[in-house]
């Protein structure tokens, strides 16, 4: 839901050539990993928000396991 929600968004206000879309899943990817290490380079994470600490617990696994961040993607 989020994708299609962020790419209608995004195209009201510009045009998204079909090689940039193409790249979509990749730049998406690059966002999450991102900001898990922004997240993580913080502190101790008992000293976490309750959000950061449940984006590290979200998304670790799926890191490590290199999987998609939609599940609908490559």
């Amino acid at each position: 839901m989020f994708r299609d929600r962020l790419l209608d968004g995004y195209a009201r206000e510009n045009l998204l050539s079909a090689r940039w879309l193409s790249e979509i899943d990749r730049f998406m990817k690059l966002r999450e990993l991102v900001l898990y290490t922004a997240i993580r380079r913080v502190g101790r994470r008992e000293a976490l928000d309750p959000w950061c600490r449940a984006y590290l617990e979200r998304h670790r696994q799926r890191i490590l396991d290199d999987r998609p961040v939609w599940p609908e993607a490559g």
